[in-house]
């Protein structure tokens, strides 16, 4: 209940899935369909995430926080003035034994008569007051049963309202025409397996890149390009592959081992260095 009563709440899974769908597609770009469509389903599980967070600070507010002060203040209260009377029982239960054995004697009978009034007087205060307590958890308890009502009611209206999102996002991205769609692979040149499709690739695979040659590299295949040492060139990264990547040299382009260069990195005053 105590990670309940927080005030501030960290990111919920939604919003942290729902952050990560939203990141991934504008990494590809909102104009290639999957792109676009992971950013809509990354806003609908955002707002996913601010759904629960308002279900479960209502959850504390209206069941959660009640319900501990009850259980922290009024039950504690009465759990410990049924133990005194459990108390003031075994003292009056004392001396009602010792009055008997007084009564056979006839020995210290009025002290023991004393004993017991003041025991039962005690005993009876006790369980007044105990009985008071226990008559209030009946309006503590209707109370309780409203609050449980408030959270049953808050807890169809998420459901509810998650839902209705969900429904929405369904019309919004039109899942039927995504499962019909028929899946074209990209067209890939056999004579060189490390062409790929400018417009089938994230920016992030076809965007330019400079690189220093640190070592002479013959070509030994027609898909190659030959490159020396201390060369800039230009890049572009393969798509899975951690060995090749796609160079240009003047008019010529082709792979060259990624073992053989060094990325630049571009500073605004001084251009490229390393």
């Amino acid at each position: 209940m105590t990670k309940l009563d927080r005030r501030v709440m960290k990111p919920t899974n939604f919003e942290i899935l729902g952050n990560s769908f939203i990141e991934a597609g504008n990494e590809i770009g909102s104009t290639y369909q999957y792109g676009s469509v992971l950013i809509k389903v990354g806003e609908a599980e955002r707002k996913l995430g601010h759904l629960e967070k308002e279900f479960v600070q209502k959850s504390s507010d209206c069941l959660l926080q009640p319900l501990k002060s009850f259980l922290e203040g009024q039950m504690k209260t009465i759990l410990k003035e049924k133990r005194i009377l459990d108390s003031k029982r075994l003292n009056l239960d004392a001396s009602k034994a010792r009055l008997k054995k007084f009564h056979e004697s006839n020995s210290h009978k009025n002290e023991a008569e004393e004993e017991v009034r003041q025991a039962q007087s005690e005993f009876d205060r006790q369980y007044e007051l105990t009985k008071l307590l226990m008559d209030e958890l009946t309006i503590t308890y209707n109370h309780h049963l409203q609050c449980l009502a408030d959270f049953i009611e808050a807890q169809s209206n998420f459901y509810s309202s998650c839902s209705k999102i969900m429904q929405d996002l369904t019309k919004q991205i039109g899942i039927s025409s995504i499962r019909n769609t028929t899946v074209i692979p990209p067209k890939i040149d056999d004579s060189n397996p490390f062409t790929y499709p400018i417009n089938s690739l994230p920016s992030s695979f076809t965007e330019k890149k400079k690189a220093k040659v640190l070592f002479d590299y013959e070509a030994t295949e027609p898909s190659e390009i030959s490159v020396s040492a201390n060369q800039i060139i230009s890049i572009q990264i393969v798509p899975n592959d951690n060995d090749w990547v796609l160079a240009e040299s003047g008019r010529d382009s082709g792979k060259v081992p990624k073992a053989y260069i060094q990325m630049l990195g571009f500073n605004q005053q001084f251009g490229y260095k390393l």
